[in-house]
């Protein structure tokens, strides 16, 4: 989302009992890449 000159970018997964809370946020970044990347290479 892009209001007003800033940007939101979503990304969330599942946690389960067997999930590695390391992996997790790893995969919460990599998921964040490329949107985040458009929008540094929009401005």
């Amino acid at each position: 989302i892009i209001d007003e000159g800033e940007a939101s970018i979503g990304a969330g997964g599942s946690i389960v009992a067997l999930s590695n809370p390391e992996d997790e946020y790893e995969e919460m970044i990599l998921k964040t890449k490329a949107p985040a990347s458009t929008v540094i290479d929009f401005e």
